[in-house]
């Protein structure tokens, strides 16, 4: 998985005046926790983007004068009226010590039960994982192919290299249920059989025609 390269901008006056100064000019407050100390620095909000606003699980090459770091996105805010990024919290990675993230599920393969007329339902659009950095994947696959009609893959039914799931294993991923369309076909051709099968047995029973 390839890191998404940031350059940072030191930043030591921590007023508001500063921070509003700094927002005014397309820059987000930044803070890297998890190592030595702690690093403050801005971001340019466009080059936020394609951490933000995407489906997959990205990590981040940081660099603050001239010094970086590897790390991922903790906590993000945003602005409530505008829903633009307010400030960015991010953890740093160090090899060989476990963090723990939502991975983003990726259904993969087409389920027989939705080749039975059925429709997948997605449950959990993430799962809460325990992982080295190196395991870190941008999203995790699930094979659904072999996933039947009503029936449901579920947290304990699926595993990951080097990755511990914390998610409740009981907890549906997805489902493949029936639709409403292939319901009433069911019901109707259900209706339809006792009719087809009693009009022999009328027949039989009805008097002859008087001549």
């Amino acid at each position: 998985m390839e890191a998404v390269k940031l350059e940072g901008m030191s930043r030591t006056d921590m007023s508001r005046k500063a921070i509003t100064a700094e927002r005014a000019k397309g820059n987000v407050p930044c803070v890297l926790y998890g190592g030595e100390q702690n690093v403050h620095f801005y971001v340019s909000a466009k080059a936020l983007k394609t951490m933000v606003y995407t489906p997959d699980f990205k990590t981040a090459e940081v660099t603050v004068n001239g010094k970086s770091f590897a790390c991922f996105i903790q906590d993000i805010q945003f602005d409530p009226i505008k829903d633009n990024v307010t400030h960015v919290d991010f953890l740093e990675l160090t090899e060989g010590k476990k963090v723990v993230v939502e991975l983003p599920v990726k259904f993969i393969g087409t389920s027989k039960g939705v080749k039975a007329g059925g429709k997948l339902i997605p449950r959990l659009r993430k799962l809460k994982v325990k992982s080295l950095p190196s395991a870190l994947r941008s999203n995790l696959e699930i094979n659904v192919e072999e996933l039947e009609l009503g029936k449901n893959i579920r947290v304990k039914d699926v595993s990951f290299d080097g990755m511990d799931i914390i998610t409740a294993a009981n907890n549906p991923i997805v489902s493949a249920f029936v639709t409403r369309q292939l319901k009433q076909a069911e019901e109707a051709a259900k209706s339809a059989t006792p009719a087809k099968a009693a009009a022999p047995a009328a027949a039989k029973a009805a008097p002859a025609a008087k001549k």
